[in-house]
């Protein structure tokens, strides 16, 4: 019997050697029946990471860019928080599972090369590149990846950076600068140059062959990985060889597409590591999405910074630092094949030092603007804007305009001009000139706050530049295992539940926690002909409080399923290490 499962299995792998060498088979670059030769030398795993890489900085982009010009799109369309974090979510959750089933039974690059869903490129590139290369490399190949995915963020918030200082009508300029909060900055700017770039790079990433060029005993070990006579455990390779001989799909082989579904989701409901590892992305996602989608306007009121500013700020982040830390991560695996259960244990720590490193940012960023605020704060937490000397002047929330009164001996800033009782005329320079305020006519009167910054941005910046360093050396281990804990075949799939869960249940409900929970922050709304717009002034404290203390919640219940992932994963084998010696 084992002899016979020996010689069907040795049959097996000579037919897919001679499948793999077949140009019928989808092992070429190219493109519509065009295969030139000179393009064949590309269709190595090499040339596809630095395309993997490429296409990860600009869906990183994407996503940090859109963060970036949240405040000006709230002011453009009036939207609130919620709003605009819905937009971000509903894409990931639609797509992720579906397309991760039949992308990896399919094409994967031209998959990839469709710009369907934001994590298309994750769910199904990783697993493509994975079955590439040998175990032993995956650490330093995903290390890169991930490191380079970095980048994506960063370039996002420096182009949103870049855009927001145009006006949103460019022929047109304001008579306010991009530090006030009237201006709203070009949007649509960047958006439409990350559209042209990407349509063009998913013709290159379509380009590359339906399976990977690799060498002889590197399909061996693919295919002879969950042991010899187990061909029902083989490569994704094989299935997508089998569905390429057979391109019209009939009713039949749409019944057996769906059972295999079923049957592998299955298998995934049964994997408890998964599942451990379900449960800590929900709430790393929860967390970790609501805490950047807020940065900025976190940025923009803590600091008082212009949202050019907040958006550049928030893409410098510690961002840098956790390159290194992941390429580091990713060339100590490489090096010294820790154990699976070393590896869950550097994941759980690094969710605790996330954690309580943001609680400890909390405590030291304090920038004491509570005592600068445009009105008088009342006892039951309210902002009251009216005084005495405004009544008759019926100012209303339309614009924020602050306005600061400095004294010999006091300062005080109003919510806009109205609210101090003046009368404003442009004077020769082209500045305004306040003359005849009600509220205080000894003392200067300047446009802004009276409290500009503070010198705590840059302790911000440094503490979570090393909290970044810490925890990115987890993040490696972490997507080793998500890979290394299913079957081969459930790779694709594993990531698309993985993404699918984690949009569901941390990405859906994020806008609403989140932006319920710090729009209860705001001291002072927009309005405009009745309807509620975004907010103007925030309770500072209860802003900083709410945002880490809320993702640092987050972060420990993720942690406390990763020290589960730890009791369950002993035992499974990340690395091959006889192939390694060899």
């Amino acid at each position: 019997m084992q002899d016979r499962q020996h010689d069907l299995s040795s049959a097996s792998l000579a037919r897919l050697n001679r499948e793999k060498n077949s140009n019928l088979e989808g092992n070429k670059c190219g493109l519509c029946n065009f295969y030139p030769t000179w393009l064949q030398r590309f269709a190595t795993p090499r040339s596809f990471l630095v395309c993997f890489c490429i296409k990860n900085v600009l869906q990183g982009m994407i996503f940090t860019y859109i963060i970036g010009i949240e405040t000006s799109i709230e002011r453009h369309f009036q939207f609130d928080g919620k709003t605009i974090g819905m937009l971000l979510t509903l894409g990931p959750v639609i797509t992720a599972v579906w397309i991760s089933h039949l992308g990896s039974r399919g094409n994967k690059p031209l998959w990839m090369g469709m710009g369907v869903g934001a994590t298309t490129i994750y769910v199904i590139g990783a697993p493509y590149l994975d079955d590439s290369i040998p175990n032993n490399d995956s650490p330093f190949y995903f290390a890169i990846t991930i490191a380079v995915r970095i980048i994506g963020p960063v370039l996002g918030y420096l182009l949103s950076s870049f855009c927001l200082k145009f006006y949103v009508d460019i022929g047109r300029r304001p008579d306010w600068k991009s530090d006030d909060p009237r201006w709203i900055g070009a949007w649509w700017l960047g958006a439409l140059i990350l559209a042209i770039v990407i349509a063009l790079f998913a013709l290159v990433l379509a380009s590359f062959p339906r399976i990977m060029k690799r060498k002889d005993n590197d399909v061996t070990e693919n295919v002879s990985s969950y042991g010899v006579g187990d061909m029902t455990t083989s490569s994704t390779a094989t299935l997508e060889l089998r569905e390429h001989q057979d391109p019209t799909p009939s009713s039949d082989t749409n019944k057996n597409r769906l059972a295999e579904f079923k049957e592998a989701l299955r298998r995934l409901l049964r994997n408890p590591v998964l599942l451990c590892s379900c449960g800590s992305s929900i709430f790393t996602i929860l967390g970790l999405a609501g805490y950047f989608v807020w940065l900025p306007k976190y940025f923009e009121h803590e600091f008082r910074l212009s949202k050019s500013n907040a958006a550049m700020y928030s893409g410098l982040s510690g961002n840098v630092t956790m390159i290194f830390g992941v390429l580091l991560s990713g060339y100590l695996m490489k090096k010294y094949h820790p154990s699976s259960g070393q590896v869950a244990a550097i994941v759980a720590i690094s969710k605790y030092v996330y954690a309580f490193g943001l609680l400890l940012i909390m405590l030291l960023s304090d920038c004491n603007f509570m005592s600068d605020l445009p009105g008088s704060l009342q006892m039951n937490g309210s902002l009251k804007l009216d005084t005495d000397c405004n009544e008759s002047c019926n100012c209303g929330t339309v614009q924020f305009l602050p306005i600061c009164f400095r004294g010999t001996s006091h300062q005080q800033t109003y919510f806009s001009p109205c609210h101090a009782g003046c009368k404003e005329a442009p004077s020769l320079n082209g500045s305004v000139d306040y003359s005849s305020c009600t509220c205080d006519s000894l003392s200067l009167a300047t446009p802004g706050y009276c409290m500009e910054t503070c010198s705590n941005l840059y302790v911000y910046m440094v503490l979570l530049a090393v909290i970044k360093l810490i925890v990115s050396v987890g993040a490696v281990g972490n997507l080793i295992i998500d890979l290394r804990c299913v079957e081969e075949r459930d790779k694709a799939l594993a990531l698309g539940f993985l993404a699918t869960m984690s949009g569901l249940l941390g990405f859906l409900p994020n806008p609403i926690i989140y932006g319920s929970l710090i729009d209860s922050s705001c001291l002072a709304w927009e309005a405009s002909c009745g309807e509620k717009g975004s907010c103007w002034v925030y309770n500072t404290d209860e802003f900083r409080y709410k945002l880490h203390g809320l993702t640092s919640a987050c972060l420990m219940i993720a942690g406390a399923f990763e020290v589960l992932t730890y009791f369950k994963v002993k035992g499974l084998l990340l690395f091959n290490n006889k192939n390694f010696e060899s």
